[in-house]
C-alpha cells in the first residue's frame, strides 16, 4: 500500500495524475513487480453497471445494435462521450426467453483519466473495469473462504469514519446500494495488548445502521434475503464484529477474500489478512480472465 498526496483522488476523479503515478511508482518498486501490464477499477457516480434483459434469439449484429439502444437510456451522458462495454451472461432465470446483458460504462474522461495515471506510472493500461465487479469477484472468493453452505444473497458493508455503505449482490451483481451515516466517531478502543481495535467507530453505531440498512433492504420487496453480512473498511475488528452479530440475523464476518488462498512464502499471513477488507477490489481485478 502506498499513500496517495492529500486530494489527490476525489469522488472518483483523479486531480493529480502525476503524482497518483508517482505514488504507483513507488508501490511497483516496493513490491519488486516486474510485469507493465495493469488492470484498474473506476469508481464514482459516473462508472455505472447495468443488467439489462434482451430477446435471447437475437443474432449477435442485433443484439449490438439492441445494447446501443438500451444504453442510450441508461449510460452516464451521451452516447458519444461514454466508453461502454457489455457482456451476454446467460439466459435469464427469470424468463429463459430473455438473455442478461451485463453494461458497464464511465465516460470517457475519466477513462482517459485513468490510463493517464496508468501511463504516468509507467504501465500500460490492459483492462479497466467497474469496481463493483472487482468487488463481486473477491467477495466470491471471501464467502467460499467462511467453509459454510450460507444460503442467500451476499451484503458488503464498507465501513468509514462517517458512514457505512451497504451493497449487496446477487449471483456476482450488485442489486442494492445505500448509505447509512453512523454517530460521531469515539475515543480508539483499545485492546489488551495495546492494539487499536477499531478507526473510532462506536460498534453500537455500527449494529445499529447495518440493522436498519438491512430492514430497509428486506423491506424494499427483494425476492431473497441476505445470508451472509461481509465487512470491510474500518471495521476488521473482533470488538466490533461482536456487537454487529448480536443485532443482525444474519452471518457476520470480515470480508478477506485470501482465506482459501495458499500464499507465497513472503507474504506474512497475518498481515494480509489484517489488510484484506482493504483489498477486495484490488484482488478481485488481480483474479480476473484476461489479465
Amino acid at each position: 500500500m502506498e499513500p496517495l498526496p492529500p486530494n489527490a483522488w476525489v469522488d472518483g476523479q483523479f486531480s493529480d495524475v502525476e503524482r497518483i503515478g508517482e505514488a504507483i511508482r513507488e508501490l511497483k518498486r516496493h513490491c519488486g513487480c516486474r510485469s507493465n501490464r495493469a488492470a484498474l477499477a473506476l469508481t464514482g457516480p459516473s462508472a455505472v453497471i447495468k443488467t439489462l434483459a434482451v430477446d435471447a434469439a437475437l443474432a449477435d449484429a442485433d443484439l449490438a445494435a439492441t445494447i446501443e439502444v438500451e444504453a442510450e437510456r441508461h449510460l452516464p451522458g451521451p452516447l458519444d462521450e461514454v466508453a461502454y462495454d457489455f457482456e451476454v451472461q446467460g439466459l435469464s432465470p427469470r424468463d429463459p426467453q430473455q438473455a442478461e446483458v451485463v453494461l458497464a460504462a464511465c465516460p470517457k474522461t475519466q477513462l482517459a483519466q485513468g490510463a493517464a495515471v496508468l501511463r504516468a506510472a509507467g504501465l500500460r493500461p490492459t483492462i479497466v473495469e467497474v469496481r463493483e465487479l472487482a468487488l463481486a469477484r473477491a467477495l466470491a472468493e471471501a464467502r467460499a473462504a467462511l467453509a459454510r453452505d450460507d444460503a442467500g444473497l451476499t451484503a458488503l458493508f464498507d465501513v468509514g469514519p462517517g458512514a457505512a455503505k451497504l451493497r449487496v449482490f446477487e449471483r456476482g451483481f450488485c442489486i442494492h446500494q445505500a448509505t447509512e451515516a453512523l454517530d460521531r466517531s469515539v475515543d480508539l478502543p483499545v485492546a489488551a495488548d495495546g492494539e487499536v481495535v477499531g478507526a473510532g467507530i462506536d460498534p453500537g453505531a455500527l449494529a445499529r445502521a447495518a440493522a436498519q440498512a438491512l430492514e430497509r433492504f428486506a423491506a424494499s420487496a427483494a425476492p431473497a434475503r441476505v445470508g451472509v453480512a461481509l465487512f470491510a473498511g474500518d471495521v476488521a475488528a473482533t470488538a466490533l464484529l461482536d456487537a454487529v452479530s448480536e443485532r443482525l440475523s444474519v452471518r457476520v464476518a470480515v470480508a478477506n477474500p485470501f482465506g482459501g488462498m495458499s500464499l507465497a512464502p513472503p507474504i506474512d499471513r497475518q498481515a494480509l489478512y489484517r489488510d484484506a477488507p482493504g483489498l477486495l477490489a484490488a484482488c478481485g481485478l488481480a483474479l480476473r480472465r484476461g489479465l
